[in-house]
């Protein structure tokens, strides 16, 4: 009777309340719904990939894990090498001596995460071809090295023979097609002697972290291996079968966890860069070791010590730019990544991902028991109970984590606890205003203030495609960039770079242009877009002189730092015209950003300064527009590459006041007059008084160079237009 009593009081209190739960289960399961179909949204995604990276700081690695050992091509090294004598490309001879030394040493296997694609250069104490073929020895002596390659999307031509290189996957399901057209593989010597071609290619997460890569590449006929599966395969192992539908690759008796696109998901050891936790030996303390041995000496490195091991060779030196961002660290270098996959598969340390149906039940889960709770209690005690409920899903995620190597979405139960929260709480703010809010907030970030304001006024203007402006682009990059960068870290390249780009921004900003997009040293900006001025012309060129004229004073300094060397080395290329501005990119994202053959243009412009020694060239089209504001020069007839059409560019000198200064520009015009005529010998001696005399006009010493080559090897036909093969 008790009992009976007590199923009636719950059947009661079920139909009293049942249609208010059945209403909060759907109201729940819609916005469930509504989560996973943000879920591909790239904030989703970034804020899944943190959550992950914050559980890969509690994972440690393997005490025993000595299986692979790290060779760095360090500054420490770098210097080494060129304190005697030995700049860098260094001969191949050098890898030769470390690898005959592994070698001996009974290394399971040897990656050099380094691209061999050009043959060695010729020295006064060497020949390229025979230091190419020293290596290739020794590789072949080893029978275990794997040598790095790189896929590329460009139609850049091969020639290799990559049967031997690629291997056979008979047990798989995958579907997919190559992207790739073109390999650069190492020299022929080289690559006929490795056992196999790691290819060392890496995408990013949308936050430009990497995570995951794939782990086999298909490229024409062939299936490549990238670097640590090459690694494996030369050690020894065995890839069986590779099933992305099915989510595992096999090797050996491993099975090695895969998302359906193929790639693998890398389970990083802590939060410390690997060359800090595991053993990272510079390349000239090996080399020297080496050496040591051959001469009976003591050796700091015993050649036992690398016994059986998996050795990875790569660039740790920031100025040899081979430094990736990961969770471990915002900078690590390449070799770190195949490292760490080559401990994931000895060690076996893999982890999965929870499937889509768990975590949408997980949410809804979650998202109704924060409506029972707000909807059951009442004041204080409701709030405390419903916040509580993150704390729960923190330590579910834990629990899967430590013990089930188990990767559980925390975003989606935490978005489901929030949209359950507001749900009851700010309707009203979720509905008024809200798309104006998101907008300005996400595009924010990448857009001018002003284009901000308008578009958040008038939504409907974001949209995939773009409009046709007059516009004025500007490239910029840094003159000798890599020389400079290697004597530094990657942090304080970096907050040398931040410091160069604020002043550079500063110009740009000063006179309303945009700044699209940073292009590693240099800056992409567009002056008339995405507010239309009609001044977008001498804005640009007055943007460009005011930092020539900054970079001048600079020269003044007594020390000149870093970013002072940066400001002075900058070249500029400017081009106006007609360019498609707006929001391009997929429905997923979207970026505002600008293309056509104005832009494309303005990049070669940039480039065209090396050839000619000078800072700000510009295009003929921009010439006609400021001419009579600002002083130029026109400096050639050209076909940059990729274009067909002849230009003609110009430098920009300053601003029109007073041309006394500059009456030698009426030389060069005349020379380039009688240059273009074919009279060389005329021409080189006009320009020859301007490089040499008191103006040493570095684009007159250019001119001077080419038409003494032009005396010597006469054009069968000419019309005055130079092609240029490079950018």
């Amino acid at each position: 009777m008790i009992f009976l009593d007590h199923l009636t009081a719950v059947i009661s209190v079920f139909f009293r309340y049942y249609k208010h739960w059945l209403s909060g289960l759907i109201a729940v399961v819609i916005i469930t719904m509504g989560i996973m179909a943000i879920r591909p949204l790239i904030f989703m995604q970034v804020l899944e990939a943190k959550t992950l990276d914050a559980r890969f700081g509690l994972n440690h690695l393997p005490k025993e894990a000595n299986d692979v050992v790290l060779i760095g091509i360090d500054d420490a090294s770098l210097k080494f090498f060129g304190d005697n004598g030995v700049s860098w490309p260094w001969p191949r001879t050098f890898y030769a001596h470390v690898l005959d030394y592994l070698s001996r040493s009974g290394a399971a296997a040897v990656l050099f995460d380094l691209l061999f694609y050009q043959p060695d250069l010729d020295r006064s104490e060497s020949d390229g071809q025979e230091t190419d073929n020293i290596f290739a020895e020794a590789i072949a002596k080893n029978r275990s090295v794997v040598l790095g390659a790189q896929l590329s999307e460009e139609p850049l031509g091969f020639d290799y023979n990559l049967k031997s290189a690629g291997i056979t996957l008979v047990n798989s399901n995958s579907s997919s097609r190559s992207i790739y057209q073109s390999i650069l593989a190492p020299v022929h010597p080289l690559a006929q002697s490795a056992a196999f071609l790691g290819i060392i290619n890496i995408t990013t997460d949308p936050d430009g972290i990497i995570r995951k890569v794939p782990l086999v590449y298909r490229f024409d006929d062939y299936i490549l291996p990238q670097m640590a599966i090459a690694g494996l395969l030369a050690s020894g192992h065995t890839l069986k079968r590779y099933l992305p539908k099915e989510g595992f690759l096999e090797l050996d008796d491993i099975k090695v966890p895969v998302d359906r696109d193929g790639y693998y998901h890398i389970f990083w050891y802590g939060r410390k860069p690997l060359c800090e936790t595991l053993d990272c030996i510079p390349f000239s303390a090996v080399i020297q070791s080496a050496s040591a041995e051959l001469t009976g000496e003591q050796p700091t490195i015993e050649s036992q010590y690398f016994k059986n091991k998996m050795v990875v060779i790569g660039a740790t030196a920031a100025g040899l730019m081979d430094l990736k961002p990961t969770p471990v660290a915002d900078i690590s270098p390449g070799m770190e990544i195949w490292a760490t996959i080559l401990l994931n598969f000895i060690h076996r340390d893999f982890f999965h991902t929870a499937s889509g149906i768990w975590n949408f039940f997980r949410t809804v889960f979650i998202a109704y028991i924060a409506f029972l709770i707000l909807t059951r209690f009442s004041g204080l005690w409701a709030h405390l109970l419903t916040l509580c409920l993150p704390i729960l899903i923190g330590l579910e995620s834990l629990y899967f984590w430590q013990y089930h190597r188990l990767s559980v979405s925390l975003v989606l139960p935490l978005a489901g606890f929030l949209g359950t929260y507001s749900y009851s709480t700010a309707m009203g703010y979720l509905v008024e205003g809200r798309s104006k809010r998101q907008i300005s907030r996400a595009m924010s970030r990448y857009l001018h203030p002003d284009l901000v304001q308008i578009i958040a006024k008038d939504p409907d203007r974001i949209e995939m495609g773009g409009k046709e402006v007059d516009a004025t682009v500007l490239f910029s990059d840094i003159y000798n960039f890599t020389t400079i960068s290697e004597n530094f870290t990657p942090q304080e390249l970096v907050s040398h770079l931040n410091h160069y780009f604020s002043d550079l921004s500063r110009f740009i900003l000063d006179h309303s242009g945009m700044l699209d997009k940073y292009t590693g040293d240099g800056i992409m900006a567009l002056f008339g877009a995405p507010l239309p001025n009609d001044e977008h012309a001498f804005l640009a060129c007055r943007a460009a002189l005011d930092h020539r004229n900054f970079s001048c004073k600079l020269k003044e300094k007594k020390y000149a730092d870093v970013s002072d060397k940066f400001h002075q080395g900058t070249r500029i290329g400017l081009h106006s015209g007609k360019i498609v501005a707006g929001n391009i990119g997929s429905t997923r994202r979207m970026d505002y950003t600008a293309i056509g053959d104005t832009v494309n243009l303005a990049a070669r412009l940039e480039g065209v300064n090396k050839i000619y020694k000078t800072q700000i060239i510009i295009s003929e089209s921009c010439y006609q527009v400021v001419k009579e504001t600002f002083i130029c020069r026109e400096l050639d007839y050209l076909r940059v590459k990729g274009k067909k059409t002849p230009t003609r560019i110009y430098e920009l000198i300053d601003e029109r006041e007073e041309r006394t200064h500059y009456d030698w520009i009426e030389t060069y015009e005349h020379a380039l007059k009688v240059y273009r005529k074919g009279d060389f010998s005329t021409a080189a001696d006009i320009f020859a008084a301007l490089a040499q005399g008191a103006i040493a006009d570095s684009a007159s010493a250019v001119m001077l160079e080419r038409c003494r080559y032009l005396k010597e090897h006469p054009p069968e036909s000419w019309d005055g237009i130079l092609t240029l093969e490079v950018k």
